[in-house]
């Protein structure tokens, strides 16, 4: 007698998100895409990922995650607002899928899940003072009117990247939004791509700072839309067809975060030299090209201020009281400060800097930095001269005397800068590796300190900058 096994393959069940656990087999989910990421570098490794938010139709929703190769596989699938069946996706974080290219995933031919079941609210970004701490999720729908520039700088021993955008909402209210690290360079790239000049995005999951009396910064569930095609949206669109005057007048009326400077003009037949700069008798404003580093290695790189005028105030952050330098009942603010030591081929001087001109040198302002030593990790002189190594500077100097103990002093402080591009400082001043060059920089062997001496040679190593000055 002949036994004959017959194995009937299981046709997949079709379930909800909830229905579906790690040992759940043979099974089919339909699911709207809520929110899909540009594809993401991790903080480590080369690997990209793109994550997609999907909803069924009882509103559970669940994260999905696509890793390289098979983003490519996917880029024509999970549009927005469409729906998918999906089967048998693999689990990697709990209440997370893994869809990769042996995962089924086809578009739902029927008439799909409504788009009522997302159940979306947009925040007011009116007054985000009140939503600081309570570790909430923001979602906004709005307009950006002003685009910052990828910076990058130290946060917590690691190398963080952030970009800033201006925002209006419907209520022509107006907030800085922060991109941090891999959301700044991907959804933020695709803000700086958008061809339309005041577009509309969809942020979500963004939460509340009380940075500059309240922004909003993005988590690593943050997705960032173009223009969705949601009510929302088409909403604002009008309200910016018929409000474009008060949107220019919020744009010029207001930096809405201090951006580099890199547009100041300084006329090259305008130079100064540094021996020339401590010698003139006259109290005056010099230009000059020079290089620069950190040597107060105890430095805060802030100093705590009033709003109004800027005279040093020694109290703590958004002290209230009435300013004796300027009169003005006003608050206490943090604002950027660093002493550098400048020089060229002739000489050194110590320099004050205040205010943008920092941001522009360290990118990062006076609250990041009152952030860090808070954290108890601030900023170091290290990971400043990192920052200015084997960079020339033009700088707009003044020069001024004050009396200290009946003694004449010279104080110096740079009003403005503008970095000057390497390959420019190679070409002009002819740097090769003969030492008569008048900057030189290689790596060290020992450390020293800084001379300012002008009739031999000096050699300074320090934080990983070899100086050699002639003459």
């Amino acid at each position: 007698m002949v036994y004959l096994e017959v194995f009937f393959e299981m046709s997949p069940r079709t379930v909800h998100i909830k229905e579906v656990k790690k040992d759940t087999k043979s099974w089919d989910v339909r699911v709207m895409v809520e929110a899909k990421t540009q594809p993401r570098l991790p903080a480590r490794g080369v690997k990209q990922y793109q994550r997609i938010l999907l909803v069924d139709e009882t509103g559970q929703k669940i994260s999905a995650t696509i890793f390289d190769p098979d983003i490519e596989h996917f880029k024509d699938m999970f549009t927005m607002y469409k729906t998918y069946t999906i089967s048998n996706a693999s689990f990697g974080y709990p209440y997370q899928w893994i869809i990769n290219s042996k995962t089924a995933c086809n578009p739902d031919t029927e008439s799909g899940i409504p788009r009522y079941v997302l159940k979306s609210e947009y925040g007011s970004i009116g007054n985000l003072k009140t939503l600081v701490r309570q570790n909430i999720f923001l979602d906004v729908v709005a307009i950006e009117i002003q685009k910052g520039e990828l910076r990058s700088f130290i946060l917590n021993n690691k190398d963080t990247k952030l970009r800033e955008f201006a925002i209006m909402d419907q209520e022509e209210k107006v907030v800085v939004l922060t991109l941090w690290n891999t959301v700044a360079e991907a959804e933020g790239d695709l803000i700086e791509k958008a061809t339309d000049t005041l577009p509309i995005i969809r942020a979500t999951q963004l939460l509340v700072s009380a940075h500059r009396d309240g922004t909003l910064g993005s988590t690593a569930g943050t997705v960032i839309e173009l223009e969705p095609d949601i009510p929302e949206v088409v909403a604002l669109k009008t309200r910016r067809s018929n409000n474009l005057k008060c949107i220019v007048d919020a744009i010029s009326a207001k930096d809405y975060f201090r951006r580099v400077e890199s547009s100041a003009v300084f006329p090259t037949d305008q130079i100064s030299l540094i021996s020339e700069v401590i010698s003139e008798p006259k109290i005056d404003r010099f230009t000059v090209e020079v290089a620069a580093m950190v040597i107060n290695t105890e430095q805060k790189y802030y100093y705590m201020a009033c709003k109004k005028c800027f005279s040093f105030v020694d109290a703590d952050y958004d002290y209230e009281y009435t300013c004796a330098m300027c009169g003005e009942k006003t608050q206490t603010k943090p604002r950027e400060r660093i002493y550098l030591c400048i020089f060229d081929s002739t000489g050194s001087l110590s320099v004050t800097v205040f205010g943008t001109p920092v941001i522009s040198l360290m990118q990062m302002d006076s609250e990041m930095c009152m952030s860090l030593s808070d954290k108890g990790e601030p900023v170091t002189a290290e990971w400043v001269n990192d920052k200015l190594a084997g960079k020339i500077f033009y700088m707009k100097i003044r020069k001024k005397e004050n009396t200290v103990d009946v003694h004449i002093q010279q104080q110096y402080t740079v009003t403005n800068l503008r970095l000057k591009e390497i390959h420019d400082v190679l070409e002009n001043n002819k740097v090769a590796s003969d030492p008569s060059s008048p900057f030189l920089f290689h790596l060290p062997h020992d450390s020293g300190l800084f001379s300012s001496r002008t009739d031999s040679p000096v050699k300074t190593m320090q934080y990983g900058l070899d100086i050699y000055l002639w003459p």
